[in-house]
C-alpha cells in the first residue's frame, strides 16, 4: 500500500526527553534569564533547556572550554560536533523517528516543515536558534 502525503496540518511531538547532570559538564551558568536561556519558559519560570545543556555540555568537553553564558556559547559556536551525537525521538503524524539533531536540522531544511521547526525551537531554543530567521537560514 502506498502512502500518500498528508495535506494540511502536520502533527509533531517529541517523544523522548533528555536529562542532564550539569555537574558532569564544564557548565558554569548563572541563574537563567530570558536572555541567557534562549527564552525557554516553563510553568515555574525561565530555565535552561535540557537539550541545549546536553549539546553545549558535550561540545564544551570536546573543546575543553568552560561555558559561562549558554546563549553566547551557541552564538559563537556553529555546526557543533555534539549535534551529531545528541539524538531525539519524535513523531511526525504518528510515524516515529530517532535522529540526531543534525539530521533533524537537515530534515527541516529539506522538507520545509515549519511545525517540526516550531516544536524543536520550543524544546531547544538555542540549539534551533538558526531557525528564527526562517527555514531558509543557514545551519
Amino acid at each position: 500500500m502506498r502512502k500518500t502525503p498528508m495535506v494540511g496540518r502536520v502533527t509533531v511531538r517529541i517523544l523522548s526527553s533528555v536529562r542532564v547532570d550539569v555537574g558532569e559538564f564544564p557548565l558554569r551558568l548563572p541563574i537563567p534569564t530570558p536572555e541567557n536561556s534562549g527564552g525557554y519558559l516553563t510553568p515555574i519560570g525561565y530555565t535552561y533547556s535540557d537539550i541545549d545543556l546536553l549539546v553545549a555540555g558535550l561540545e564544551a568537553v570536546e573543546l575543553k572550554k568552560d561555558v559561562t553564558n549558554l546563549a553566547q556559547f551557541f552564538d559563537s559556536h556553529r555546526n557543533m560536533i555534539s549535534m551529531s551525537k545528541v539524538k531525539l525521538t519524535f513523531s511526525i503524524d504518528n510515524e516515529i523517528y530517532h535522529e540526531s539533531i543534525l539530521c533533524i536540522k537537515n530534515r527541516i531544511l529539506a522538507t520545509k516543515n515549519e511545525n517540526l521547526l516550531t516544536v524543536m525551537q520550543k524544546n531547544a531554543p538555542l540549539t534551533f536558534k538558526w531557525g528564527m530567521y526562517g527555514i531558509s537560514a543557514k545551519v
